[in-house]
């Protein structure tokens, strides 16, 4: 039997079993420069939020936080041809150095990075330091980590790193990333590898239980699995097969699910989604990353269980909307029978006052920073956007129940919406797009969601994308009133997805913060009756 040694490892969907963990007590300070300073005086467990466990309230744009820690390195570790280290949920723009020597700069908030670090390292006690600059510019709460008020127009604070800091070891010849896409028409699995170096064998190894289901052997960048006689996932059995992939002496350890999403037509011409070959009606709600792993420190546990309560009264969606998920919460929905959408975080300059007064009081040369990247030049605001969209998607490339990417334009980013989504969806043929999320529709993109607020406005402005309904401006009592004429709007639009209230909005926020419970919002029953309504079959 095969053992997989993830458990500790912060991207189950890609890891190797030769890492080391960084998370863990920084000590930091909020400075007003970025020299690099000797001894910080505070503490703190990451992943977390300065702002919401530490109380830095005071963190203008012209502050910068200093954050630091030792990890120690031995012989063996340092006889890797490669060491990369990892970042998610880097806020915002930051200095990374390794023993006082700078090893990445990084301008694309969020995003992984990843950077090979080993000429930086030494054998026995190292030290990672961190200089971070607030790049509040596209939001009032910049880019929804901050510990933010949301009845007062508060400057936010700095979250620090949210996610995962970890370095992993690696051969010359090895495996950069891959994808899967699995046809449940045929019953294939197929695999595209991206791969650093010439190799000569590889294979792809299939588990279930710790049990080998299938090998497959390849010699080229690509291969395909039959999967007749493996079981496919769906929301009620939903099955996660261990994976492993070798590359020559590279081993990678990964997850799959046998999950083909695909858009179909009905007799109306109106196209809908299907999950192996299946129509499904989908519930979900919109997480903004309020938890211990990707967002404010809240316990990731008490997360999970609310998932779980809200899987078991019907819900089987959510949008990652303005946050960047953690690969654990990902892993732990598709265990689930979750599937997810996730967003790109605020494209556009919609603060230019807010801009106007960062240039006024940044006086230290730091990073080439977003009021320089936008709202200058058109030419360089879509390249900007490009390549933070592309990174966003080259990041979450092996997430297994990733349906969509919620592109979410705002600001000047309206004005590059249909180019780009266009660019993307060739790029990225295999990957559905929404761009329309809560915002003016840009009539691009494979999902159209409006919001209907107002019941008796007609839903479908067009006849070629997969229509999701929000209720997010809709109130409860008027939810629950016109379910039945929802009801009867979902069979004529054929509606492939009902997007509920905030994750949070589901349940009292005060007593989440309370480590013995939580409690439902009075509300929540309410939502849960409309479901069964709406997933009632129609009356002949």
């Amino acid at each position: 039997m095969q053992k997989f040694p993830l458990s500790t490892h912060p991207k189950r969907q890609f890891a190797r079993a030769n890492f080391v963990l960084l998370d863990g007590i920084f000590t930091y300070e909020v400075l007003p420069h970025f020299v690099i300073k000797e001894q910080l005086m505070n503490e703190i467990n990451t992943p977390s939020s300065i702002g919401s466990a530490y109380g830095a309230k005071d963190v203008l744009p012209n502050k910068y936080l200093h954050m630091k820690r030792s990890f120690y390195i031995d012989e063996a570790f340092l006889l890797n041809d490669l060491i990369e280290l990892h970042i998610l949920g880097l806020d915002q723009i930051a200095k990374v150095y390794i023993n006082d020597v700078l090893a990445i700069e990084t301008s694309l908030p969020f995003y992984e990075q990843v950077v090979n670090v080993k000429k930086f390292l030494k054998i026995g006690d190292n030290e990672i330091y961190f200089i971070i600059k607030d790049d509040n510019l596209s939001s009032m709460y910049a880019k929804g980590y901050q510990d933010y008020e949301r009845s007062k127009n508060t400057i936010p604070s700095l979250s620090g790193i949210i996610n995962y800091l970890y370095l992993e070891g690696l051969n010359k010849v090895h495996l950069k990333n891959y994808e899967a896409k699995y046809d449940a028409k045929t019953r294939q699995l197929k695999f595209n590898f991206d791969i650093i170096g010439s190799f000569d064998h590889g294979s792809v190894e299939l588990y279930e239980n710790g049990v080998c289901r299938h090998v497959e052997h390849f010699k080229d960048y690509s291969c395909s699995i039959d999967c007749k006689n493996l079981k496919e996932y769906s929301f009620d059995n939903p099955n996660v097969y261990d994976l492993v992939i070798k590359v020559d002496n590279d081993l990678v350890f990964s997850t799959i699910t046998l999950l083909d999403v695909s858009v179909s037509i009905d007799d109306r011409h109106h196209p809908y989604l299907l999950f192996n070959g299946k129509k499904n009606k989908l519930h979900g709600f919109v997480d903004f990353g309020f938890d211990e792993i990707s967002g404010l420190t809240r316990p990731i546990e008490k997360v999970k269980k609310m998932y779980r309560h809200l899987k078991q009264d019907g819900f089987n969606l959510v949008i990652f909307h303005n946050c960047i998920p953690s690969y654990a919460l990902l892993d732990f929905l598709d265990h689930l029978g979750f599937v997810y959408i996730i967003g790109a975080l605020s494209n556009g300059s919609d603060m230019k006052t807010y801009a106007k007064i960062y240039e006024k009081f940044a006086s230290y040369p730091f990073l080439k920073d977003r009021s320089g990247r936008l709202g200058r030049n058109k030419g360089r605001n879509y390249e900007q956007f490009e390549k933070e969209c592309i990174a966003l998607i080259e990041s979450f490339a092996v997430s297994n129940n990733n349906i969509a990417y919620n592109l979410y334009f705002k600001g000047e980013g309206q004005l590059y919406a249909s180019g780009l989504t266009n660019r993307l969806d060739k790029m990225y043929p295999n990957s559905l797009f929404l761009s329309t999320f809560g915002a003016f529709d840009q009539m691009c993109g494979d999902i159209f969601c409006p919001n209907i607020k107002y019941i008796n406005w007609k839903l479908r402005n067009d006849h070629s994308r997969v229509l999701f309904a929000s209720f997010m401006n809709m109130s409860t009592k008027r939810l629950v009133k016109n379910a039945k004429k929802l009801k009867k709007i979902s069979h004529e639009e054929n509606i492939s997805a009902f997007i509920y209230l905030p994750l949070m909005n589901l349940f009292d926020e005060k007593s989440f913060f309370d480590n013995n419970s939580y409690e439902l919002n009075e509300s929540y029953s309410e939502y849960v009756n409309v479901i069964h309504v709406l997933n009632e079959e129609e009356e002949k």
